[in-house]
């Protein structure tokens, strides 16, 4: 087990990457919050947001890493919510440096989950927020990519590393999730891309937003 079967996790789970970031929202947002897990370093929270029970979990990087969390919350610890809050980078221009965007659908290369279907998959997510600009997320499973490729021909905005398979689970379990990024990179030039500080308080701010529409 990835995290600590007799944690008490909340019903509604936000989940990052970094577990660094993941403890700093707790300490910023939550009262009466508690490390519920820490197998791995990978910190899980639970606490306090204006009268709400929330949970604020850690997924590591990557497809694998975060299909093997959101798993264990959805099956193990019957979490009815997951949104990830996270960062991308834009291959499109016209979305900004700094601009907060929600994925209207998660596209991929690989499907890890059933990788006899060949070409692109698409998922979509199964909670709404309104939390951000709609975008056309790559789920890409390369940070430094060597090949090229045409974000063009598929209507790629933004790429991260997680949302596909946060939102095949969620369809798989019939449960609700969502990704809430902040664009930080500007994939074409990197003329304007976010300093760690800047990161840091944009993620927080996220986190703010989500738990208000998801607690209004």
């Amino acid at each position: 087990m990835h995290i600590d079967k007799k944690a008490d996790i909340a019903e509604t789970v936000l989940i990052a990457g970094d577990p660094r970031r993941t403890k700093w929202a707790a300490e910023n947002l939550l009262t009466d919050y508690k490390l519920v897990s820490e197998v791995r370093n990978a910190f899980v929270y639970t606490g306090i947001y204006q009268n709400h029970k929330v949970s604020f979990a850690t997924s590591g990087m990557g497809q694998p890493s975060i299909a093997i969390y959101a798993t264990e919350l959805f099956n193990d610890h019957n979490v009815q919510k997951i949104v990830r809050v996270g960062t991308c980078g834009t291959y499109n221009n016209d979305i900004k440096v700094g601009t907060v965007v929600e994925a209207d659908q998660a596209f991929s290369e690989v499907n890890i989950f059933e990788p006899t279907k060949t070409g692109w998959q698409a998922q979509k997510p199964t909670l709404d927020l309104d939390a951000g600009v709609k975008v056309n997320v790559h789920c890409s499973d390369v940070f430094y990519r060597i090949a090229p490729l045409d974000v063009k021909t598929h209507h790629l905005d933004v790429v991260d590393m997680e949302s596909y398979a946060l939102f095949y689970l969620a369809n798989h379990f019939n449960r609700k999730a969502a990704t809430i990024l902040t664009v930080t990179d500007n994939l074409n030039d990197h003329s304007n891309d976010m300093t760690a500080d800047q990161r840091e308080q944009a993620t927080l701010d996220m986190y703010k937003n989500v738990l208000n529409k998801l607690f209004s």
